[in-house]
């Protein structure tokens, strides 16, 4: 599923639209779409809430009764809900039950238990999973055990994350951290000539020169080897 594309589909701006129309075309049947969208418009905005503003705390006490309140009666709707003639329960059915009940038992944990302050339910879904594996799929669609684990290694490795075009989930809202394999594919498309240096004008202080921790040294070595690897195979 194309969630940016449901996301705006299901949205106020819809519901609000669906609303004025009703009342300037004398269309009440319109109603109950609005009020429909607005209720899964609001239940996608608390199951992604990744700011205090909505999260679930005891903070403000009223607001997170309605909100909790919202969630059980979000169940109930789609545990009645007939989407055919059948009355067969669907897995859209199946997956907004379960996974609303896994948000409020692992909330009252949470809060009551382990006396968290609010709940970030945001942090809870997968999208970061989602983009790992779409970031690792970028350089071959299709990758083989041993590619996969490569690329993972290396990803984990150079912090390599960066958002993905077309994707089938919401972006992140962390900072992105582009590697050095950017700066090899801006240099496929760019012939740069090979560069003059004058040795003997290099002076090296080796006071100067930092020494890593061991597990620094490793990280480097790795990059190093893969990059003048990916760079032998392709001019040798």
């Amino acid at each position: 599923m194309r969630v940016n594309t449901a996301k705006r589909v299901l949205s106020t701006n819809v519901s609000s639209a669906l609303e004025f129309l009703a009342d300037e075309n004398n269309t009440p049947h319109y109603l109950t779409t609005a009020w429909f969208i607005k209720v899964i418009a609001k239940w996608f905005k608390l199951m992604t809430s990744r700011y205090c503003s909505v999260a679930l705390g005891k903070l403000h006490i009223e607001e997170f009764n309605e909100s909790i309140s919202f969630l059980h009666e979000c169940i109930d709707l789609f545990t009645n809900l007939t989407v055919d003639n059948e009355g067969h329960f669907k897995p859209v059915q199946k997956g907004m039950i379960i996974t609303t009940t896994s948000i409020l038992e692992l909330t009252n944990y949470l809060l009551e238990k382990r006396a968290f302050q609010f709940v970030f339910i945001g942090r809870m879904i997968q999208d970061c999973v989602e983009n790992l594996f779409s970031v690792i799929r970028s350089k071959n669609p299709v990758p083989n055990a041993l590619q996969f684990k490569n690329n993972l290694k290396l990803i984990s490795v150079s912090l390599y994350v960066r958002p993905v075009s077309r994707s089938n989930y919401k972006e992140n809202d962390r900072d992105y951290v582009t590697g050095f394999l950017d700066v090899l594919d801006s240099k496929k498309k760019t012939k740069i000539s090979d560069p003059k240096i004058n040795i003997n004008a290099i002076k090296i202080n080796l006071e100067e020169i930092p020494i890593f921790k061991e597990i620094d040294m490793n990280i480097l070595y790795n990059i190093a080897g893969y990059t003048y690897n990916s760079q032998f195979a392709k001019n040798f």
